[in-house]
């Protein structure tokens, strides 16, 4: 006889239980289970769960513990439900939506019955009161409900052993014994997590201090009075049977109003737009014509018509009401097509921008043009798109706050009653280490402190256990998900913030899920701007296009050498301002150089960067065709666009399959590393290169390919550095009125910025 846990509460429980699913499989694997069930009161951990049992060979069973309406108004019933099949899957994604808001109807029940299997844990429903108070008619009653509100129904076995020879004859009987915590020594853990969300424990100190995950070889043993009880276990799991798709795409249809095509619409607006862009301007039209065509026809063969329309749409929307919407984020910027949209600012063949980086022929998965907003327009904006798709269509993501090393220790404590000099000494030791099981091994502090004290031991023991844990539930900060259809098809909501439902998916799980994605991101700095601009028209009756100003202006640049940039997005650290009193910038791309270079791994060429710029040392290249590609940038890799370039003007790689080269080298791992040499030098040799040529410069595409950073990304982003800078060389007086109204509540920032202006401030009224 086999067994499969059907009760199971993991960490996204929030309620007491320290169970971390990959663990839990993998303790379900040595214990050899063929099928193993998630039951929290919400779905939150249900992909991953799902992800980890398949990959591991283990069935999933998707459940779901609720709250139901009794069949008496004062009454209520706990149920473990579990998806039978994929309408069931369904149901219980409804029916987890419902359970948010409130406890489930017996018409939601029945509504949402179909492909529903059903456990009333029988200790905790009304048919055990009425046991109590020797109600026999309730049995009756109990069983009609049970007959119309459910497909499958069973109820548990109860602690008390003569109501379940009462009821053995009457009711489908299971053995669901519960399961919060992983290992019989982590009950101290399980209590005192339960005390840190609130919950009383006295019950569990008893009832539950053996809801430790047991072999099938125990269980069996703990229930062999009850064999009938045990076979109906094994035969919830075998009926159960989900797939869960991870191949296909639901991307929401943008609405239009006439019977145009998505396709032949955006084709209509980029080719308008690029004619707006060009006007005027001496470049060759064909190129730009050549490459929008091109990149029409790889959005539309990977279905991204709608998507591009989406988001041109509210852009539109932001931009007609006067908002600032950044010029660009991330590889979004290399696409011409979000140019001429208007969704960027970048004109990617002006800056030499890949659009194979955003998006990849030969790689298909969904783009990402995340938007940055002013921070006080992003909420008007998210709720325009709200209303136009329907709250059913667009939600925002749940996230998780974790216990960190000083909330553990801190909320341990306070169960423990442990304060005072004690605890202080223990957190201020938190800071040196990076975790605290790392500080109890290498902390000579904390290992006197332990062996002195015995509470102290106790406490850091049981946080350990506890750091790194789900501590609550939060909403992601900018990503928002928009629908084809009703959001329940693909997640469980709940309420969320802007009126909105908000998902019980996290977002790496939505995306898997093949959902749509966009990042809403509140900029401070397009406020600022934003606000700079208004005072200068409202002062000086001039309104300044942003996006237009010049990007040669003297003033901004004699301001960069002075290396005045507090306040100024990206260049105001300490250590950029050090850099860039290095560099001494001249020139646009300077600004685009340095947010690149400025960042972990690419700061190892800093260094070289600069000698080479101030001509201090040579500059080699290990081929002629390298020169042309990294002669911008001193022979130095700084983009990964110069990776893909590299690759396919030397090897002959299509620029689709450079950037796969590029992600596949920057994982560094051994066997790929050596099937991709293999192939490179093999293209290499059909353009007439030597081996050893190939080699040497496959090596040096390995050692950058972790430094180089996404020049579409930087571009986007020097021209936020040098709206700011050029607002503060031009326009000073606003600037800093701007600049200080944004620190108001910070008296040391306020002073800070004072003192390096060195300006008066005036009392009030003069």
């Amino acid at each position: 006889m086999r067994f499969t846990h059907l009760y199971i509460e993991t960490n996204y429980a929030m309620n007491g239980s320290n169970i971390r699913i990959k663990e839990l499989v993998k303790q379900a694997v040595q214990y050899k289970y063929g099928s193993l069930s998630i039951t929290d009161p919400r779905l939150y951990g249900v992909i991953k769960f799902y992800k980890e049992c398949t990959k591991q060979g283990i069935k999933p069973l998707i459940g779901l513990q609720i709250i139901v309406e009794g069949i008496q108004a004062e009454h209520t019933n706990k149920l473990l439900l579990y998806a039978k099949n994929n309408e069931g899957y369904q149901n219980i994604l409804s029916i987890a939506s419902f359970s948010s808001h409130h406890p489930i109807t017996l018409q939601e029940l029945k509504t949402h019955k179909q492909g529903l299997i059903g456990i009333v844990l029988t200790d905790e429903s009304e048919l055990y009161k009425a046991y109590q108070n020797n109600q026999k008619n309730m049995i009756g009653e109990f069983k009609e409900f049970l007959k119309t509100h459910l497909d499958h129904s069973y109820i548990s076995l109860s602690m008390d052993t003569q109501l379940n020879q009462d009821l053995q004859n009457e009711f489908h009987q299971v053995a669901v014994p519960k399961v919060s915590y992983l290992h019989k020594e982590d009950a101290r853990v399980s209590v005192v997590l339960k005390q840190i969300f609130g919950q009383k424990t006295d019950g569990f100190l008893q009832s539950g201090s053996d809801q430790y995950f047991k072999s099938q070889e125990d269980i069996l043993a703990e229930y062999k009075l009850y064999p009938k009880a045990l076979e109906r276990t094994e035969e919830i799991a075998n009926m159960c049977d989900v797939t869960i798709d991870f191949n296909t795409q639901h991307l929401p249809s943008y609405p239009l109003k006439t019977n145009v095509s998505s396709k032949d619409y955006l084709y209509a607006l980029a080719h308008k737009g690029l004619e707006k862009r060009l006007k005027g301007q001496k470049v060759d039209k064909e190129a730009y014509i050549k490459r929008i065509n091109f990149e029409l026809s790889v959005i539309d063969s990977m279905g991204y018509n709608d998507y591009f329309l989406i988001v041109w749409d509210f852009v539109k929307y932001a931009k007609k009401r006067k908002y600032l919407v950044g010029p660009g984020r991330g590889s979004a910027a290399a696409s011409l097509v979000s140019y001429c949209l208007g969704i960027t600012n970048v004109d990617s063949l002006e800056f030499d921008l890949v659009f194979e980086r955003f998006l990849n022929p030969e790689r298909i998965t969904l783009p990402d043009i995340d938007m940055d907003l002013p921070d006080d327009k992003r909420d008007d904006i998210i709720s325009y798109v709200r209303d136009l798709y329907g709250m059913n269509r667009v939600s925002s993501i749940c996230t998780f706050g974790t216990f960190l090393s000083k909330s553990a220790i801190r909320d341990t404590a306070r169960i423990l009653e442990i304060e005072g000099i004690l605890l202080n000494e223990i957190l201020k030791e938190t800071a040196s280490y990076n975790n605290i099981t790392e500080m109890i091994e290498q902390s000579s502090t904390i290992q006197n402190i332990i062996n002195q004290q015995e509470k102290a031991k106790e406490l850091l023991t049981i946080a350990a256990k506890i750091e790194g844990l789900h501590r609550h539930v939060s909403t992601h900060a900018a990503g928002i998900i928009v629908t084809e259809d009703v959001m329940t098809k693909h997640t469980a909501v709940q309420p969320g913030l802007l009126d909105m439902f908000q998902t019980q998916y996290e977002a790496k799980d939505l995306e898997e899920l093949g959902l749509l994605k966009i990042d809403f991101l509140g900029l401070r700095n397009l406020t600022s701007i934003d606000k700079i601009i208004d005072l200068i028209e409202e002062q000086e009756g001039e309104r300044i296009d942003i996006y237009k100003i010049p990007l040669h202006d003297q003033k901004t640049f004699d301001l960069l050498k002075r290396v005045e940039t507090t306040g100024v997005f990206q260049l105001e650290s300490k250590g950029m301002r050090s850099l860039i009193g290095q560099m001494q910038i001249d020139s646009f791309e300077d600004i685009v150089t340095i947010l690149a270079l400025f960042r972990p791994g690419p700061m190892e060429n800093i260094p070289s960067y600069i000698k080479r710029r101030n001509k201090e040392e040579d500059i080699t290249y290990p081929h002629q065709i390298i020169e042309e590609v990294l002669k911008s940038t001193n022979g130095i890799i700084i983009y990964q666009e110069q990776i893909i370039q590299i690759a396919s003007l030397f090897a002959g790689y299509s620029l689709g399959e450079a950037d796969l080269l590029r992600r596949a080298v920057s994982k560094k791992q051994e066997s790929v590393l050596m099937k991709e040499r293999s192939h490179f030098i093999e293209k290499a040799r059909l353009l007439g290169r030597d081996d050893d040529t190939s080699n040497e410069i496959y090596d040096y595409i390995v050692k950058f390919s972790n430094y180089g950073f996404n020049r579409a990304h930087s571009v986007a982003y020097g021209f936020v550095a040098y709206w700011m800078a050029y607002l503060k060389a031009n326009y000073a007086k606003y600037y800093l009125k701007s600049l200080l109204s944004m620190t108001i509540g910070s008296e040391i920032k306020t002073k800070e910025y004072i003192e390096l202006h060195n300006f008066k401030v005036l009392p009030e009224g003069i």
